[in-house]
C-alpha cells in the first residue's frame, strides 16, 4: 500500500517551524526558565512563610486571655511583622500586636495597628476583627460619632462574622441616650438572635435599665404571644345496636297489613 502524501498544511507547517527553529529554541528555553523562577518563588515563599509562623510561635502569649502580657510583647510581635512581611503570619502578628496595646489601654497605637493591618493586608481573613478592634479603640477613646459610624460600618459589611454582633453591642451602647428607641430595639435583636449567651444576658441587662430610666420604652416590646391550647377531638359516637328512626319507620310500613278493597257493589 503506498503511504499518503503528505497534506499541503503539514507541509506549510514543517516549512514554517524550519524558518522559526531559531525563535522557538528560544522561546522555549525562555518557557523552561521562567517556570524555574516561579517554582523557586514559590520555594521561597513557602519557606518564608514556615520560617514566620515559628517566629511568631516563639512570641510567648499567656493561656489566660485574662493574664496580661509580658512588657514589650507588642514591640516584640511588630518586629515579626515587619521581618515578615507580606506573611501570613505577619498579618497575624499585626493584629494580635494590636490587641495587646488595646489591653495595655493604649487605644491610639491599637488603632494605628488595626488600621496598618487593613492596609497592608486587605485581603486578610482578619479583616472584620481589624475593623471591630478600630471601632472598639474610638469608642475607648471616647471619640463617639467615629466609633458609631465605625460599628455601623462593622456590622453591615460583615454580616457573617461574629464580630457583627458585638458591633450590634457596641452600637446600641453608644446610642442609648441619642437614639433610645434604636438602641433598645438593637438589644432585643442581640437577646432573641443569642439566646443563653454571655452577649444576650449583658443585652437583657441594659435593657433592663433603660425601662428603669424610660418605661415608655416597654411599648416597644414584642408582646409575649399565649400558649396555644391543644384541640382535644372527642372519640366518635359508637353506632353499635342503634337502629336509626328512619330505618324503623320503613319495617313499620312494610310490615302493615294491607287495607281492605272494597268490592264493587258491597
Amino acid at each position: 500500500m503506498e503511504s499518503e502524501a503528505p497534506s499541503s498544511a503539514s507541509i506549510n507547517f514543517l516549512a514554517w517551524v524550519e524558518v522559526n527553529k531559531k525563535r522557538l529554541v528560544i522561546a522555549g528555553v525562555a518557557l523552561i526558565g521562567l517556570i524555574a523562577v516561579v517554582s523557586l518563588v514559590m520555594q521561597q515563599q513557602a519557606g518564608r512563610e514556615t520560617n514566620a509562623s515559628q517566629a511568631l510561635s516563639e512570641v510567648k502569649l499567656p493561656y489566660n486571655p485574662s493574664l496580661a502580657p509580658a512588657p514589650g510583647t507588642a514591640d516584640l510581635l511588630l518586629k515579626v511583622a515587619n521581618d515578615y512581611r507580606g506573611t501570613k503570619a505577619a498579618a497575624r502578628a499585626l493584629l494580635v500586636s494590636a490587641s495587646v496595646l488595646y489591653g495595655e489601654k493604649n487605644y491610639d497605637g491599637a488603632q494605628k495597628r488595626y488600621s496598618q493591618l487593613i492596609q497592608e493586608y486587605p485581603e486578610t481573613q482578619w479583616l472584620p476583627e481589624a475593623a471591630f478592634g478600630i471601632a472598639a479603640s474610638l469608642d475607648a477613646q471616647g471619640k463617639t460619632a467615629e466609633a458609631i459610624a465605625k460599628y455601623e460600618e462593622v456590622r453591615k459589611r460583615h454580616t457573617t462574622s461574629p464580630v457583627a454582633e458585638e458591633a450590634k453591642l457596641g452600637l446600641a451602647r453608644l446610642q442609648e441616650t441619642s437614639k433610645p428607641e434604636d438602641a433598645f430595639k438593637l438589644y432585643m435583636e442581640l437577646s432573641k438572635a443569642n439566646p443563653n449567651t454571655s452577649l444576650a444576658a449583658e443585652a437583657d441587662y441594659r435593657q433592663e435599665e433603660m425601662l428603669r430610666a424610660n418605661p415608655a420604652l416597654a411599648k416597644l416590646k414584642e408582646p409575649i404571644a399565649p400558649p396555644i391550647m391543644p384541640t382535644i377531638t372527642p372519640p366518635p359516637v359508637a353506632m353499635t345496636n342503634l337502629v336509626r328512626r328512619t330505618n324503623v319507620q320503613a319495617v313499620v310500613s312494610t310490615n302493615r297489613p294491607a287495607a281492605a278493597v272494597p268490592t264493587p257493589g258491597k
